[in-house]
């Protein structure tokens, strides 16, 4: 029988989530920046697929309704406490099965949750952000980059399993992680629909960028989403 990564990964945030919470406190930086040059202008209903104890909702205004999702219900007891003045609704649902309808939401962030994840998981995620994602909307999904390993630091806590897999050490646990560059973050985008995804590196992540805000990318997001409906 295969591994089950994905369950052990679960499993070890539900154990680690108040250690977890005391230490991740602030929104990713990108993602602040973002925020701040007005990508959430008119957003009213965001996703925050993967959440963890949901740091990153607080770079956005208090005014939007937003969807908390997370595999762990430990970490969602850790949002609960973090966002409470906010209008955050929890749901504990996968990765790549999202509980939702088609094109609902006019924001969706997953930040550090898609490398823990096989690569044919990895689609599967895009794939049904693209089908929940409006498509006058925006996301911004990030993962750890493979730059992570000419780090001798993260070498030390760090176990190879094969390729680009990883066993990465938390204190007694380990965690499984996927390692990716920008290209091949890319190439799963393209892969899973989203033509229009601009792909980075900044600092030791990648990032991949969807703006559909203005009436052009509108209707070519729209031909991407009819594919991944399809």
């Amino acid at each position: 029988m295969a591994r089950d990564y994905r369950e052990e990964v679960r499993r070890l945030y539900d154990t680690i989530s108040e250690e977890f919470d005391r230490t991740r406190i602030k929104p990713d930086p990108f993602l602040e920046t973002l925020v701040k040059r007005g990508f959430s202008r008119r957003t009213r209903l965001i996703l925050d697929n993967g959440c963890g104890n949901c740091r990153n909702l607080k770079a956005f205004d208090k005014e939007c309704i937003m969807i908390a999702g997370d595999f762990s219900r430990s970490m969602l007891k850790q949002c609960v406490k973090n966002v409470s003045a906010r209008e955050v609704h929890y749901v504990q649902y996968d990765l790549t099965r999202l509980p939702f309808r088609n094109r609902v939401f006019d924001s969706i962030i997953c930040v550090s949750a898609i490398h823990h994840l096989k690569e044919e998981d990895v689609e599967k995620a895009f794939r049904e952000m693209g089908r929940v994602l409006s498509n006058r909307g925006w996301m911004l999904a990030s993962s750890w980059s493979v730059k992570m390993t000419r780090d001798n630091r993260f070498l030390r806590r760090a176990r190879k399993i094969s390729g680009n897999y990883f066993m990465v050490n938390w204190g007694p646990y380990e965690r499984f992680y996927f390692l990716m560059d920008a290209k091949t973050l890319g190439a799963i985008c393209r892969k899973a629909g989203f033509r229009d995804a601009v792909t980075l590196e900044y600092g030791m992540n990648n990032y991949s960028l969807v703006d559909r805000r203005t009436r052009e990318a509108g209707a070519r997001g729209e031909a991407s989403a009819d594919e991944n409906t399809g």
